[in-house]
């Protein structure tokens, strides 16, 4: 709400950004009224931006401090990467900044295959939370986001966004620059 004139004024003053972008909304979380838009209902692949929703749906059901062993490469983690080894043990608090920080697929991926019904147990559980919170144009295929199949809408992931920052700890690693973590 108080940075939202500077965002606001950042676009009117930049008008090739309006012009050049092919969705946007600047969003004001606290009111939850979106202050500008473009687009905001057009779907499109949100790629990464599908892990936000990931740590949403890992954080309902582990602790923090659940541990986590790398036993398996999976499919689709040689991308994006957090780096971990096979036979690493990670915590859960350390998979989600590095699957938020780095974007790391590894991260999003061994969180999801530990999860109750595997991956499609867990993408389930993000489509159920998606509706849950009001995202009506969103739909995930995968924890990480890497399949174009996935979609939403600048407005849904706005709400996203919205969401994720009133938990604690998400609000803390997106605040987070650099961080080492340790198996």
């Amino acid at each position: 709400h108080g940075n939202s004139n500077v965002e606001f004024s950042y676009f009117v003053k930049r008008p090739d950004i309006l012009a050049s972008a092919k969705a946007l909304i600047v969003y004001d979380a606290q009111e939850n009224v979106s202050l500008l838009s473009k687009n905001e209902n057009v779907r499109f692949a949100p790629a990464s931006t599908a892990k936000i929703m990931a740590s949403l749906v890992a954080l309902d059901f582990y602790s923090l401090d659940d541990v986590l062993e790398y036993s398996t490469i999976l499919a689709g983690a040689d991308s994006s990467k957090m780096g971990l080894f096979l036979g690493e043990n990670m915590s859960v608090r350390n998979l989600i900044y590095g699957m938020m920080l780095p974007s790391g697929n590894d991260a999003a991926l061994l969180l999801a295959s530990n999860y109750p019904g595997g991956i499609s147990g867990f993408v389930s559980e993000m489509n159920k939370k998606a509706k849950e919170i009001g995202l009506t144009n969103t739909y995930f295929v995968d924890p990480a986001g890497y399949k174009d199949e996935n979609y939403s809408t600048a407005y849904d992931l706005a709400r996203l966004g919205a969401v994720a920052l009133h938990d604690p700890f998400l609000s803390e690693v997106v605040k987070t620059q650099s961080i080492t973590v340790y198996d």
